[in-house]
Formats: C-alpha cells, structure tokens, sequence
C-alpha cells in the first residue's frame, strides 16, 4: 500500500481519538455545571460575568445626576463609583438597591466620570463602562426635554416625540409639563454643536408669561456668546410700528440628560391671532377678495438651496419664500409674484419717485423705513438677505413686518471687510437690497428716513 495512504489514515485515526476525548470532557464539564445549577436554590450568588451592570446612562436632573443601568436579574445591590474628569482616584461611592441612582453633592460646572457594578461582581474587572457627564446648576428658568427611548434629533424635518418640562427654578413664572413634538430648526446654526429646535406642544400653553400656541423655538443663539442681540434687536424693534415682534425668554436646557446651555425660548413665526395676525388662507382663497390676503412672505437667497416655495422677482432677481399660506395653491403662489413684481416695476420706473405711479402706490413705506432703520442701527448682516419678512393682508398693502434673527448683529459678524465697525452704512455699503439703493435715489424717501430717525432716535 502506498506509504502516503497510510499516513494519511493514521492521522485520521489520531484525530478521531482526539475528537471523541474531548466531546467527553465537555459533556462531563456540563454535566457538573447543571448540578451545581440544580442544587444552588434561587437565592444563590450570580455568576460574576453576567452580574456586571450595562447599559450605563447619566442624566442632568435637578440638583444632582440620575444614573440608570440594566443587569441580570439577582444582580442587586449595586456600587456606583465617580470621579471628576482630569483625575485618576475614584473619590465618591454610593450602594444602590436597584438599577437607578441619584449622585447629589456635587461641585457646578464640572465634567464628572462614573461607572457601576453589582456588589456581587469582581471589584477590579467588574466594572461597567465609564460615562461622563457634566454636572451645572442653572440659575435661569429650565427647559427639561427627554425624546422618547432617548431618540436623537437628526434633521429638521422629522418631529421626534417627547417629554416636555418647564421649572421656574425659583423664577416668578408657572410651571409646566406635557408631551411635545421636537425637530431641528435653523439654516447654518443647524450645522453647529449647539443646535436650535422647533417645538410643537401636544396642546396649547401660556409658556412663561407668553400667550398661548403651541408652537415654539428653543434660539441656540451659538454664533452671540452675549446671548443678548436678539433680544436687544426685538426690543428696539418694539419701539417702531413694525407691529407684532416675537416674545423671547431666556432658558437653560436640558436634553435628554445633558446640559445644552442657555438658549431662548420665544414665539414661532406664523399666522396666528397673537403673532402674525394676518387672514389665514385656505386652499379655496383663489379668486377676488379672499386672493389678496394675508401673505407672510420672506426674502431669503437660500430659496433654491432649502428648496423652498417661492419665487425671484422680475426685475431685481430677488429671492422670496412663501410661508405663508402653506402649502400656496398656484393662484396664490402667482399673486404673490404678481405683487412684488409691480412693486419692483414701478420702483424701477423713471416715475418711480410719483407717489401714485411709483413705488409708494406699492408698499407701505413707514414699515420699511422702520425696518431699515433697525437694520442700520444694529449692523445687521441678514439685512434683506434673510430673516426679512413681508406680510399683505386681506385688502391691505405689503408691508414689512415681524424680526427675526439677529445673531449676526451688531458687529458680530466682524469680517475682513467691516470689522466690526461702529460707523458707517449697512446696507448700502454692503450692497445688501437693491430696493433700498434704488429707494435711496428718492429724496422723498431720504427726507422721511431722516424724520422718522429723529422720532426714534435715543
């Protein structure tokens, strides 16, 4: 017989042999595990591999750090261990009955380290995985919001449901709890680490002093470390007839158990009795009066980039979104277009400055002389670019209507360019509307610029 063939079977012999011997010794092994099994009882010591505890989540929660955890069953009681960020000791400790815990005592403003075993694992290498968590104490008002099974919010599209709480936190405004709604929000603040939110509460409430909707904004205001120009733009904005201007209140928020900062809390721009109170439009408003109002119409250059409804004007190629009504059916769509490119027509004109056949036949030049006043005092860098809007109601002219977005203020955006001058013109130098260069042309338009400041003025 050839030497190779009996080589070959002599090495499968071996293996068999080798085979057999082990399926033996591993039967055997489970065969005593069983027993012991059998005979430990139910009140015996969990296996120290699976009575480590898992899962670990840390959240923000009043004075102190909630902890909770997962475990096999019988793992109770617990050790939690905590240490602060940048160290290497392990400094507190507490026992937990249960899989939660409340870590108190803790120093504001500091990132803290904890992990978690059952009492019953190994002390070295038992250990769950480590979390941080930052521990702060807000001293405004506090947004608590927890998104069910802890969803992140991804997009500004897709509403995410959720938990929604407001503590006074010793403030003189009411408390408040329900269920909400909660996307994202924003054009390039959406990009950046501290993200704006739009809220939509399952019923309506009169959040801290606000009247009742339930539609909100949670301003990240991540480009204004002041966290003061919105507010100081809407407050100067009160002071001229620009009509409704949007309420906000500072917040500290708190997602889903971590610490966001502080933000604002403030009315969301839409057609609503108490915010932009013009006739609310129906699908059915496509024909004489009911066509003519109202409209909430905003000028922004990223209408192609959002995809958005809207349109360019004729002459001036200007980008407008329609807001409102929405969806606009096409009749609405084409009278909206039809207003702003008669009004760009006759600004255009060589008869622009005739107070019948020029522009002023066209637009309520009061309300824009406002805005663009507001828009020079404050240096604003969205000046008609964005954030700019235009109501028309029912019967009425167009007019230019509620503020928005004023983190880019006032020397904020401190460009090569400007750098964050204190002097000079906004939106002429910047080349920000071409309707104002035009307007600008009138001197009946100057002199009542000129009027209107000395009415407003300090």
């Amino acid at each position: 017989m050839d030497q190779t063939i009996v080589n070959r079977r002599a090495g499968a012999r071996a293996a068999h042999a080798w085979l057999a011997l082990l399926v033996g010794m591993t039967m055997a092994l489970l065969g005593a595990c069983v027993a012991d099994a059998g005979n430990s009882g139910t009140g015996s010591t969990p296996d120290l591999a699976t009575s480590t505890a898992r899962g670990v989540v840390a959240s923000l929660r009043g004075d102190g750090i909630d902890l909770t955890w997962r475990a096999e069953p019988g793992a109770e009681p617990f050790v939690v261990e905590w240490r602060k960020a940048g160290t290497a000791a392990w400094t507190g400790s507490l026992d937990a009955p249960t899989t939660a815990a409340r870590v108190t005592g803790l120093t504001p403003n500091t990132t803290y380290r904890f992990r978690v075993r059952s009492a019953a694992a190994d002390p070295v290498t038992g250990w769950s995985g480590i979390v941080s968590r930052g521990y702060f104490e807000p001293t405004l008002p506090i947004v608590t919001i927890n998104t069910v099974d802890r969803q992140r919010i991804l997009d500004k599209e897709n509403y995410v449901a959720g938990q929604f709480e407001l503590d006074p936190n010793s403030h003189d405004v009411a408390a408040y709890s329900g269920t909400t709604e909660i996307r994202g929000r924003g054009n390039s603040t959406w990009n950046l680490d501290k993200k704006p939110y739009r809220l939509r509460l399952a019923t309506k409430a009169p959040l801290m002093g606000m009247p009742s909707d339930r539609h909100w904004v949670l301003l990240a205001n991540a480009y204004d470390n002041s966290q003061i120009r919105n507010v100081a733009a809407f407050a100067l904005a009160g002071e001229t007839g620009l009509g409704w201007v949007p309420r906000l209140r500072h917040v500290e928020v708190i997602l889903n158990g971590r610490y966001e900062g502080v933000y604002l809390l403030g009315e969301h721009v839409r057609v609503s009795p108490n915010r932009v109170d013009i006739d609310e439009m129906g699908p059915a408003d496509i024909s004489g009066e009911a066509l003519t109002g109202g409209y909430n119409l905003e000028l922004d250059t990223r209408l192609e980039q959002n995809h958005e409804p809207g349109f360019r004007t004729a002459t001036y190629n200007v980008p407008i979104v329609v807001k409102d009504p929405d969806p606009a059916a096409p009749e609405q769509m084409n009278y909206a277009k039809a207003l702003l490119d008669a009004f760009e027509a006759a600004l255009a004109s060589e008869q622009f400055t005739d107070p019948v056949l020029g522009y002023r036949a066209h637009i309520d030049v009061a309300s824009w002389i406002d805005y663009y006043l507001i828009a020079e005092v404050t240096r604003q860098q969205d000046a008609f670019q964005s954030s700019t809007f235009l109501n028309k109601d029912r019967g009425e002219q167009l007019r230019f209507g509620q503020v928005w977005d004023f983190d880019l203020s006032a020397g904020r955006e401190a460009t090569v360019t400007s750098n964050g001058l204190t002097s000079g013109w906004t939106v002429l130098d910047r080349n920000l509307s071409p309707w104002v260069a035009r307007a600008v042309q009138d001197p009946w338009f100057v002199a009542a610029v000129r009027a209107r400041w000395e009415v407003l003025k300090p």
